[in-house]
């Protein structure tokens, strides 16, 4: 797989193509059924990943014609596919309200689903309206990979471990996998959100993380509605660190920064993306859809 461009695309621009799957996750959260709701484009087949704990409230997802499925069901619909030469596969993500887990399992599925073909696949990112981080969230289970495709360190050698954060609104949870690590260089990511209460929130729960690498100019803030832009910021820092030291991608906060994660440890397999397995404030309650989005394009060549 390789991946020949991606840009920032506007999440209601659905002229000119023809999806032949659109995949979205339903939580029971009315953010996870609002782009699907908004949705105008022509589809061939409309996908709902969701679990057992959420079949009761399945009726408020309200929309035609999509087809409840387990995230393991995912494969048959996209081998299923049918692949003409010289055509291009149109695939729509809406990672708003996605698991970790179920994103990387999803992701893993679509790079391996295809050969001899040109995939272009759009992501739509809902940005939630701002609540405050819950009081009860879990310490840090423990710290994995999020999925075996995305393991990283395919060469295995003595080379010392790096580690890039992606800062989140929730306490403890950034620091306690940078203790768990103890890398040999670690870097930083700060969202700017277009939802500005919570840059605040972030630094504030973050503040001692933030004077270390403050201090030693390995702070970046990226913007959450500039995927393209920040895909290119992961890109320098990655082929910075990979030069001596296998990189570990931990990115805490907006699921955006985590699918861009995912796509960089594509390209770089050397490069894992990892997560704890406590819980994350954006899975827990019920979270409302602000009025910001941001979209991005993805073509892959199998």
């Amino acid at each position: 797989m390789n991946l020949i461009s991606l840009v920032n695309w506007e999440p209601h621009d659905h002229q000119h193509v023809e999806y032949d799957v659109f995949v979205t996750a339903f939580t029971g959260e009315a953010r996870s059924y609002y782009f699907a709701r908004q949705f105008e484009g022509v589809c061939h087949k409309k996908l709902v990943i969701s679990s057992p704990d959420f079949v009761e409230d399945k009726d408020e997802f309200s929309c035609e014609d999509y087809v409840f499925i387990a995230p393991e069901e995912l494969g048959g619909y996209l081998s299923g596919i049918p692949v003409v030469e010289g055509e291009k596969v149109n695939i729509l993500f809406d990672i708003s309200c996605m698991a970790r887990h179920v994103m990387a399992e999803s992701l893993a599925i679509l790079f391996s689903s295809f050969s001899d073909c040109e995939v272009v696949l759009r992501v739509n990112y809902t940005i939630a309206h701002y609540s405050l981080p819950p009081t009860d969230i879990n310490a840090n289970e423990s710290i994995e990979a999020v999925h075996s495709y995305f393991s990283g360190w395919s060469y295995a050698d003595s080379k010392p471990t790096s580690l890039i954060l992606g800062l989140g609104y929730e306490p403890f949870k950034a620091e306690g996998a940078s203790e768990f690590f103890e890398p040999y260089d670690q870097w930083v990511f700060v969202p700017e959100s277009p939802v500005l209460e919570y840059l605040p929130m972030v630094k504030k729960n973050n503040e001692e993380l933030l004077s270390r690498s403050d201090a030693e100019s390995k702070t970046i803030y990226y913007k959450v509605n500039d995927p393209e832009m920040t895909f290119g910021q992961l890109e320098q820092v990655v082929s910075l660190l990979a030069e001596s030291t296998n990189p570990v991608l931990m990115p805490f906060g907006p699921k955006i920064l985590f699918f861009l994660c995912l796509v960089q440890s594509r390209c770089h397999s050397e490069v894992g993306v990892w997560c704890v397995t406590g819980s994350h404030p954006e899975d827990i309650g019920s979270s409302v859809a602000s009025d910001y989005s941001c979209g991005l394009e993805c073509s892959f060549v199998f």
